[in-house]
């Protein structure tokens, strides 16, 4: 099984990377924060759905 690096182009996969950090970034400052669990899932959400889409192709 090939790992998602390996799937992806050099470019699909900086593109890959760069998104998860920001929304990793947009939802830390959120979760220190008394955790407000929707904000954190409905971002977290919206990054899986964003990166099958890179890795199926779509975008």
């Amino acid at each position: 099984m090939k790992t998602i690096s390996e799937q992806l182009s050099e470019r699909e996969y900086s593109i890959l990377t760069a998104t998860v950090k920001d929304y990793i970034r947009t939802a830390l400052p959120v979760a220190s924060k008394r955790v407000n669990y929707p904000q954190v899932f409905a971002v977290l959400e919206f990054m899986s759905s964003t990166v099958s889409e890179l890795i199926e192709g779509g975008n």
